[in-house]
């Protein structure tokens, strides 16, 4: 399980920082998504949970969002960025990265009160509660501005994204540690 945290944190990583060569992207978004699903799906091969499928299902419709997406801003779609359909778009693909956080932190939980971590797991409700909240106002936001064209927010916009998605990398490192103790715990009720 700490392999597929591990992925997740690297995915939520690229979607965030990409890297740009002029209009093109080295490592588009939707691979970034790509990968937090396979790590989704590495979990989920050890640890079966309705919450964590959601959440492999809504990477995928994400992905798939974040590729269209991707095609529009490479101009290849004739879609203006002030137009009705770019905000639908937006909101589409904010809606899905709500999702998709929303089941996986979920499952997290689910496998944290499986392994008896259940103060820790209290924890993550209510950091579930907090990303959800935020990244909803987030989304409000994003939404009004783009659909307003308020230029002088775009970069408040920006900045507000990457620190919503540097909270969900801080949140998975945790998990990903969390995951270690469950490991050693594991061996040593092997070896006696």
């Amino acid at each position: 399980m700490v392999q597929g945290y591990r992925r997740i944190f690297w995915g939520i990583f690229f979607m965030t920082f990409h890297f740009d060569i002029g209009s093109i992207q080295i490592l588009p978004v939707f691979v970034g998504i790509l990968i937090i699903y396979s790590g989704i799906k590495y979990i989920g091969e050890e640890f079966e949970c309705g919450h964590l499928l959601k959440a492999a299902r809504f990477s995928l419709l994400a992905a798939l969002a974040s590729f269209i997406g991707g095609l529009m801003d490479l101009g290849l779609l004739n879609v203006s960025e002030g137009s009705l359909v770019f905000v639908f778009w937006l909101a589409v693909i904010s809606m899905s990265e709500i999702l998709l956080f929303y089941y996986l932190l979920c499952g997290s939980v689910e496998l944290l009160v499986h392994y008896q971590f259940s103060e820790m797991a209290q924890s993550y409700v209510k950091k579930t509660r907090g990303y959800l909240i935020v990244f909803a106002l987030f989304t409000v936001f994003e939404v009004i501005c783009f659909t307003f064209y308020f230029e002088a927010a775009f970069t408040a916009i920006a900045v507000l994204g990457i620190l919503i998605r540097i909270w969900l990398l801080v949140i998975m490192n945790a998990l990903k540690n969390t995951e270690y103790a469950i490991a050693e715990g594991e061996e040593r009720e092997c070896n006696e």
